[in-house]
């Protein structure tokens, strides 16, 4: 299913959701790193399993961390960061040894995520009105596509489609801003059930 099958109201609804998530887990991170973070999703796209290993660049090597949905929607998150974005990610929380450096940035990195998912998850819940938990979350470095295909697979009965959320975060003034994706992955009617929920359709 193509983004063209969503109407632009069906769209502005997850969008706004989801910002509301990003808003809260900004102030979670800031509070964290003593640092101001601003995070924005500015582009959303509903993309067919077609559509995502032609359009993207499915043999980049990233890193993903993956989140399992459980409740009353169910699927998977996966927020997807390129490997070379990890070291500025992670520079937000300390200064941290060379040698130490991979592991300490994956923990970090995770950590984060951890967070941004967390709010992403009440945030859907508080506004559909669903019950709405996650799993532990698992790391895997890897490309793109090799991701995407296991999660399919994974799942078992998922839906032709997959919501493609652009996450900007800016920290401070003195960092660049760093550009990175997640993906939510539902199983079959669950994004179906948060239109609705949120009585846009």
């Amino acid at each position: 299913m193509s983004r063209e099958e969503f109407n632009d109201i069906e769209l502005d609804a997850i969008k706004e959701v989801i910002n509301i998530g990003a808003g809260n887990a900004a102030t979670a991170i800031s509070g964290l790193i003593n640092k101001k973070v601003n995070m924005t999703v500015p582009k959303i796209n509903i993309l067919s399993f077609d559509e995502i290993f032609g359009d993207l660049d499915a043999e980049k090597v990233v890193i993903s961390i993956g989140t399992r949905i459980l409740g009353e929607i169910h699927g998977s998150i996966l927020f997807i960061l390129e490997k070379n974005k990890i070291d500025e990610f992670s520079s937000f929380y300390i200064q941290i040894e060379e040698k130490n450096k991979v592991i300490l940035n994956i923990e970090m990195f995770k950590n984060m995520v951890e967070i941004i998912s967390q709010y992403f998850i009440k945030s859907i819940s508080k506004f559909t009105g669903l019950e709405v938990v996650s799993s532990n979350q698992e790391v895997v470095q890897d490309t793109l596509g090799a991701i995407l295909s296991t999660t399919f697979i994974e799942l078992s009965q998922f839906e032709d489609k997959v919501v493609d959320l652009e996450i900007r975060f800016l920290v401070s003034e003195e960092y660049e801003k760093i550009i990175g994706h997640l993906y939510y992955i539902p199983t079959t009617d669950s994004l179906d059930r948060i239109l609705k929920s949120l009585k846009v359709r």
